[in-house]
């Protein structure tokens, strides 16, 4: 999946020009997997006055979980 991808690459310098901020929400275990966020990309974001949040450590699909 690369919609963090997208987040870095197409809306995040869309949020810069405008003086946006947003929250991130990363799924820790994927942390510099190829594709995803990497932790100079997340502390990059953080020092620009974004939000980081977790998306759970693996992504479970809940609604299989019983």
């Amino acid at each position: 999946m690369m919609v963090m991808k997208l987040n870095t690459h197409i809306f995040y310098p869309i949020l810069e020009k405008y003086g946006l901020k947003a929250t991130f929400y990363v799924i820790t275990r994927q942390i510099n997997i190829p594709g995803k966020l990497s932790e100079e990309q997340i502390k990059d974001l953080y020092n620009h006055g974004n939000e980081i949040g977790s998306h759970t450590h693996t992504h479970p699909h809940l609604t299989k979980l019983s």
